[in-house]
């Protein structure tokens, strides 16, 4: 019985420890399924951000198959995560075809952000459960070390803010540097 209790205690111990002190209550999405398991979809990508006049965030899907996205999180960094299910889309469906384009509304900072895109998690320190990031206007955003980590971005680079307010920042489909990324006018869900 002893060896039981002294288990239960160590394995509450071990939960309670592996949390991120950033990110305690900042999750707005369901736990996942835990039998369920959940690979990184590469295909999937961050393609276009509009942060001047209307937010929004397009994702395309890269992959010959469809995929489900909506238990997949969105965030900018400690505390503002959101469930893509739970956002307004403008264009798209959360499971998004082969070639195709989901737009959500989503708050974004004027003057510079990181963008991840992650499997459902409580973790989002864990390189292994990011998709994608972008980050724009400046470096070193929350999370930059993160996609560092994961292989997808370089420590401090960034797209420039874009100078035509009625312009997103558009990337060019490969790449994983911010030179893969122009000012464009708004093409969401093309």
């Amino acid at each position: 019985m002893k060896k039981f209790y002294f288990l239960g205690i160590a394995s509450l111990m071990v939960f309670m420890f592996s949390c991120s002190d950033d990110d305690d209550n900042a999750v707005d999405t369901a736990d996942p399924d835990p039998t369920t398991p959940v690979q990184v979809t590469q295909g999937i990508v961050i393609n276009e951000l509009s942060y001047i006049d209307e937010d929004w965030v397009e994702f395309t899907n890269q992959s010959t198959e469809a995929v489900d996205i909506s238990t997949y999180v969105l965030c900018t960094g400690p505390g503002s995560y959101k469930d893509v299910a739970s956002l307004e889309a403008v264009v798209g469906e959360t499971t998004i075809p082969a070639g195709g384009f989901l737009v959500v509304k989503y708050e974004l900072a004027n003057d510079g952000a990181g963008v991840g895109l992650y499997t459902p998690t409580t973790d989002f320190t864990d390189e292994n459960t990011l998709v994608d990031f972008v980050q724009y206007g400046k470096g070193g955003t929350s999370r930059e070390d993160v996609a560092v980590r994961a292989g997808i971005w370089t420590a401090g680079d960034f797209i420039p803010l874009v100078e035509n307010q009625s312009y997103t920042a558009t990337y060019d489909g490969s790449g994983n540097a911010s030179s893969d990324w122009s000012e464009a006018v708004p093409s969401p869900g093309k």
